[in-house]
């Protein structure tokens, strides 16, 4: 901090796609690098690494614009370096390239999106239920079917089969029947809404082994 000096290691130049022999370790470097929405986030973080004297360690994500146009996006942590006065004399860090992660994550949200949107638009929705620790997922078009809120309602099996009224045996001995045995299940029955209307529903279930070792 004192003397400005920057250094870096052979993997930051990697990162940053630049010769080690040609270019000067520096802010003005990094900063003209960084994508125009986050170059405010990051110099706010560095001002705050070189003066708050009381944060241990500060951490967060931003974009990276190479001069090909293609844009990276890296993860850095900062740590302050303090000496016996409590000035902080250095602050030393890492970066890390988390491009593939976070393309990976938007192609997930994508295609979350894409399925939510379809089942949306066919009114499917689907649905999780863990054998062995009784807990049970629904999708928001589920929620939507059963005319139920998603942040005022935690789908139970108790609740469910108390809205549900068979319309071929009870549904709950068929569905673990069915489950045993380890086949497909498909169901028809009814349910009762709020309003007290009914609504006939269709259900395809599919059990998923473990795999156990021999």
């Amino acid at each position: 901090m004192r003397t400005g000096a920057v250094f870096w290691s052979q993997e930051i130049f990697r990162i940053y796609e630049c010769d080690p022999e040609k270019t000067k370790p520096g802010w003005s470097f990094i900063l003209q690098m960084v994508h125009p929405e986050d170059r405010p986030g990051v110099e706010q973080r560095a001002q705050m690494e070189s003066t708050r004297k009381d944060i241990v360690d500060s951490e967060g994500d931003f974009r990276m614009v190479l001069p090909d146009g293609s844009v990276k996006h890296l993860h850095s942590i900062a740590h302050p370096v303090l000496d016996e006065s409590g000035e902080i004399i250095e602050v030393v860090g890492t970066t890390v390239d988390v491009t593939e992660r976070k393309l990976a994550e938007e192609t997930l949200r994508a295609s979350e999106a894409y399925l939510a949107e379809a089942q949306r638009l066919s009114h499917t929705g689907s649905w999780a239920w863990n054998v062995a620790t009784k807990r049970i997922f629904w999708s928001v078009e589920t929620f939507k079917i059963f005319c139920l809120d998603p942040n005022a309602t935690a789908p139970t099996t108790k609740s469910f089969y108390r809205e549900c009224i068979p319309m071929i045996g009870p549904l709950s001995n068929g569905s673990k029947v069915s489950f045993t045995g380890g086949t497909d299940a498909e169901y028809n029955y009814r349910i009762v809404l709020p309003d007290k209307s009914i609504k006939y529903i269709e259900s395809v279930a599919h059990p998923i082994r473990t795999t156990r070792a021999k």
